[in-house]
């Protein structure tokens, strides 16, 4: 189950509403080998022991304290015991109104699918790098097929276990992503040993997985569930095309919905217990991964908003690299009255520095109020504050406001 699932579940259930949790008997942990978190995880840890050899060992101890901590996190005991009650079963819709979870038939007015999703390579790298662990023996060279973030990580953790990574892209390296940003990610990968080549492998190569919504065997049609290329179809409130059942985190069609599970709970429980209308639209869609320079963006890329029509302003400010590391980039995409239509932040800690971006376009803020934002003199925010600062000066240099001020000062 997506995590967004399991967190919607126990609010829900602290809020006094009965609550029913159908599962096939997947724990969390094993939800983590099949949607990338654990591929994510490792990712994150490897990129911050540096250049410094991580020893098999070291890789058992993260392998095993990554499950443990799911698990335990969200567990079907912490559902039990806010009242919900946990069934386990293969499940599917029977009519627009109702569910078997093994051999129980369930009726409900609201249903959420949070199945999230799932790859079939996914559980094979997972496995693989068990293996070496098991076999204390790490290749000498491993080939990876693919330019995508995934790939890029899985990149990361084979260099840090001691195996010379190669990756291996058609179609371009971060081909969906800012083109500055990506060339700096490149360089940081030359940089630490890992070779990028354009075209397919001479030998045999690992797979990056590709994520996909996990829908099969929920028997979509009887339950009267529109889908589009395999994902669910939702409107604004995350509502499918049957009006009694919702869908939350990366099931759904849309990519903003997929990345930004955590931030509907909130809107989809005031919908479904109290009746608050609920507009999701405004949720960028976020990418982000750990990386030797690690990488998170939002929202439209230039070449998008260019496509998209409208005028637009680029923002680019440096961000200053920590403890003689390369430093970053943060470049911004802005839109009429300040409005922000995406942002690219590739430099250290860029997953915390995306932070108030992400809270700016949520509350429909200009980009001008990052400039006016406090920050602690030296902060890591720096280069958010300067990218504001830089928008607010290129506004009072237009010629509306220059002649505005020319007239005020008439009047002394």
């Amino acid at each position: 189950m997506d995590p967004s699932g399991y967190d919607l579940a126990l609010g829900a259930a602290l809020l006094g509403a009965r609550v029913v949790l159908a599962t096939n008997g997947e724990t969390s942990a094993d939800f983590s080998l099949r949607d990338g978190a654990l591929l994510e995880r490792l990712g994150t840890w490897s990129a911050a022991q540096g250049n410094a050899p991580v020893s098999r060992v070291a890789l058992a101890d993260r392998l095993a304290g990554f499950l443990r901590e799911t698990n335990v996190a969200r567990s079907p005991e912490r559902l039990r015991a806010a009242g919900a009650r946990v069934i386990e079963g293969s499940v599917a819709f029977t009519s627009a109104r109702s569910i078997r979870v093994g051999p129980e038939e369930l009726q409900a007015r609201r249903f959420v699918i949070a199945t999230g999703r799932s790859a079939p390579g996914e559980s094979t790298i997972a496995d693989m790098l068990a293996g070496w662990v098991d076999a204390g023996a790490v290749p000498r060279q491993v080939s990876i097929r693919g330019g995508n973030a995934d790939a890029i990580v899985l990149a990361g953790i084979c260099r840090g276990v001691g195996a010379a990574a190669t990756l291996h892209h058609k179609g371009g390296f971060l081909a969906s992503e800012e083109p500055e940003a990506a060339e700096l990610v490149a360089i940081a990968l030359r940089r630490a040993g890992i070779a990028i080549h354009d075209g397919e492998p001479a030998g045999p190569a690992i797979e990056a997985p590709v994520l996909r919504p996990d829908v099969a065997g929920l028997a979509l049609d009887a339950g009267r569930i529109e889908t589009k290329d395999g994902a669910l179809v939702v409107d604004a409130g995350l509502r499918t095309s049957n009006s009694g059942v919702f869908a939350i985190g990366s099931v759904v069609a849309a990519a903003a919905c997929a990345s930004a599970g955590p931030s509907q709970i909130g809107p989809l429980l005031g919908r479904m217990l109290f009746r608050k209308p609920a507009d999701l639209r405004a949720l960028p869609d976020v990418r982000a991964f750990p990386a030797l320079l690690p990488f998170a963006a939002a929202g439209m890329s230039e070449r998008e908003a260019r496509v998209s029509g409208g005028a637009i302003r680029i923002l680019r400010s440096p961000v200053a690299g920590l403890h003689g590391r390369p430093q970053g980039l943060l470049k911004a995409v802005i839109g009429p009255k300040g409005r922000i239509l995406g942002v690219t932040i590739v430099a250290d800690h860029a997953q915390e520095l995306i932070a108030p971006w992400l809270l700016a376009i949520g509350q429909g803020l200009p980009v001008e109020a990052l400039g006016a934002t406090l920050l602690v003199p030296g902060s890591a925010f720096a280069a958010s504050r300067e990218a504001g600062l830089d928008s607010a000066r290129a506004a009072l240099a237009s010629p509306r406001i220059k002649t505005m001020l020319r007239f005020l000062r008439m009047f002394g």
